[in-house]
């Protein structure tokens, strides 16, 4: 998408361009366990820890990309390979600066994904009745899960 802008006092134009994501890309968050802090690690020792415990190929290395956001403890992994993309989401660690770090990597929602939340659910529901007893009208409901600690008041 190009969107032009003129400046008040100028004749001139400034463009600005919409980052779009190809249609075959797949998005990846990958979220550090136990305490384990991304930012305490250069980019490149992360990518190739990433590389190393995926098992990537060279070819599957280079067509992904890592970053890092500022004020997140999470990496975001895109992929233009679904067989790269299959083989980092089953990293469950990664060895960084010396040790084994636990990592959990998952699928980000795609657009057409929409997000809520019932309340009113009786503490202690399994994930199983929940799909059982919940119901959108026109939707499909992809999965449902409690939120919250182990503990829930009322």
């Amino acid at each position: 998408m190009v969107q032009l802008y003129r400046a008040e006092d100028d004749d001139w134009l400034t463009v600005l361009r919409k980052k779009q994501q190809p249609n075959n890309q797949s998005t990846l968050v990958l979220r550090p366990q136990d305490g384990f802090v991304l930012a305490t690690h250069r980019p490149a020792a992360l990518m190739m820890a990433i590389e190393i415990a995926a098992d990537l190929l060279q070819s599957e290395a280079k067509a992904i990309y890592v970053d890092v956001p500022r004020h997140q403890n999470i990496a975001v992994i895109s992929s233009l390979r679904d067989y790269a993309t299959e083989k980092i989401v089953q990293i469950i660690g990664i060895y960084i600066g010396g040790q084994i770090r636990r990592v959990r990597v998952y699928a980000t929602a795609t657009e057409d994904l929409c997000r809520g939340i019932v309340h009113g659910i009786e503490a202690g529901t399994s994930p199983e009745e929940l799909m059982q007893n919940l119901c959108a009208p026109n939707t499909d409901v992809l999965s449902a899960r409690m939120m919250g600690g182990r503990e829930q008041h009322s």
